[in-house]
């Protein structure tokens, strides 16, 4: 779970407001201490991401219980590193690229209207996509199905699969037990 709120509510914010700045410099005012403070910050991410997935799929509850989808990771180390450093790599990627269109997004509308605009629709697509798969708004986890837990488990969980759409979306917890479940 720290893992989970330092990506959310420490290394996410704190890699686009560093992209932000980034953007709003000239060529001249940049370089490569910014440069690699922020490829450095999309490493951090990833590699906690990379280590919850660790953790998740070698679980042997997860592993009987959701078995579709956990059971992944090699059991041999030198296969795992190689999963892990592939899961490093893709993330860092996508949030290098997610952090980028971001960054341009804030700078390049005046008021941020656009940016602000592009991620409450991500929020409510995503939001009326897990709904309709469970067919019901609120989450089944205890503690977070009442109405402002769900809302506020849906918010946690955007602001997670900002850097990590795919790991975050395969969590069973997202899309409750009906997709998994035969």
């Amino acid at each position: 779970m720290t893992r989970i709120y330092e990506v959310c509510f420490d290394a996410l914010p704190q890699a686009v407001m560093q992209a932000i700045i980034l953007v709003q410099l000239s060529d001249d005012e940049r370089n490569l201490l910014l440069w690699g403070s922020i490829i450095f910050s999309a490493l951090s991410v990833s590699y906690l991401v990379a280590m919850m997935e660790v953790d998740l799929d070698t679980d042997l509850h997860f592993r009987s219980a959701f078995e579709r989808i956990h059971g992944y990771m090699p059991s041999s180390p030198g296969a795992r590193r190689a999963v892990v450093g592939g899961t490093v790599v893709f993330v860092s990627g996508f949030l290098l690229a997610k952090m980028t269109a971001l960054s341009v997004l804030f700078v390049g509308s005046r008021s941020s209207h656009v940016a602000i605009t592009w991620l409450c629709l991500e929020f409510i697509i995503l939001t009326l996509l897990r709904a309709g798969s469970e067919g019901t708004f609120r989450f089944q986890v205890f503690g977070t199905d009442t109405v402002l837990g769900s809302l506020v488990m849906d918010i946690v969980l955007y602001v997670l699969s900002i850097g990590a759409p795919l790991f975050v979306l395969r969590f069973p917890g997202y899309l409750g037990p009906s997709v998994y479940l035969p």
